[in-house]
């Protein structure tokens, strides 16, 4: 049977009129591109559909599930894989100062009662925040990712494994380039045993060019099994989704990517043997001529 990878193109743009309230909502633009298994080549193409959302404001005086006033950001969730936990993770304000933490909330799915708080504080005046959060199959372990500053290098990635029953950290691991630069974490999953996890995302070089990082831990113990880097001091490029195939084998990373010979931002898809990372395909998507050319996957299946 012929399986193929669907990839979700998504478009943010932004418009601002002075007259209409309406023309700060972001419209969203979507593309559906299929890719035969076992083959590069591109093998149907959707038209592009263009969503509108409605104006909708909700005000509020603060969301703050930790009680302490301050607002909070659940930008991210996730579902217990047997479905009887769901979790939020964002970042919450600081009392003092404008830094944020990363901030992760579990409630159970059927009363929404919360169940725990978790809030992970970046060093000193600096910040952090979820940008990544996914349930492991094994419903023992919720995994989560996003940036976290540093006086010495910057932003850098911040992984960790937590309880499911608790909220406690489990295991942390934390990635940075040599140029300690911002490097940034944007997304991160999970195979379909649970034995493995995946974070994509930016590697900035001194010289201003970036590339996308790829690492592969065990999801038991955060051992590093693989890294990747797909770019180089001349290229610009970022990671900003991660699939894993059901059988396991494969893992797919999505964003953008500017090879130092081109010129073009274009989308990205590029596939690693999930046992040890090796390079099997990448291919950079044009969009199309009616489309802005940064068209990015910010989402795969």
């Amino acid at each position: 049977m012929n399986r193929t990878l669907l990839i979700a193109l998504f478009i943010a743009g932004m418009s601002f009129q002075e007259s209409s309230a309406q023309g700060l909502i972001r419209n969203r633009i979507f593309r559906i591109i299929a890719f035969k298994r076992g083959n590069n080549a591109v093998t149907s193409m959707s038209n592009h559909k263009e969503l509108i959302p409605s104006l909708k404001m909700y005000i509020p005086n603060a969301f703050t599930p930790n009680g302490d006033g301050l607002n909070e950001y659940g930008s991210y969730t996730a579902v217990s894989r047997d479905g009887t936990l769901t979790f939020v993770g964002g970042s919450a304000q600081r009392v003092t100062g404008n830094q944020r933490d990363m901030l992760v909330i579990a409630y159970e799915a059927a009363t929404g009662t919360q169940k725990w708080v978790r809030r992970i504080a970046a060093p000193g005046d600096f910040s952090a925040r979820v940008y990544g959060i996914v349930a492991s199959p094994t419903a023992d372990l919720l995994f989560v990712t996003g940036p976290r500053g540093s006086a010495t290098t910057n932003n850098d990635w911040l992984t960790l494994a937590l309880s499911t029953t608790t909220g406690a950290t489990v295991w942390s691991r934390t990635f940075g380039g040599p140029d300690l630069l911002d490097d940034v974490a944007y997304a991160i999953n999970v195979g379909p045993s649970g034995g493995q996890v995946y974070v994509t995302g930016d590697q900035q070089f001194g010289s201003g060019g970036s590339g996308i990082r790829t690492i592969a831990y065990k999801a038991a113990t955060g051992t590093t099994v693989w890294s990747r880097l797909l770019g180089n001091a001349g290229s610009s490029g970022f990671g900003a989704s991660v699939a894993v195939a059901p059988s396991g084998s494969r893992v797919f990373v999505g964003g953008q990517y500017v090879p130092d010979t081109a010129t073009d931002p274009r989308a990205m898809v590029t596939a690693y043997a999930a046992g040890d990372g090796a390079p099997l395909w990448t291919r950079r998507v044009a969009a199309a001529p009616e489309l802005p050319p940064d068209t990015n996957p910010y989402d795969l299946f």
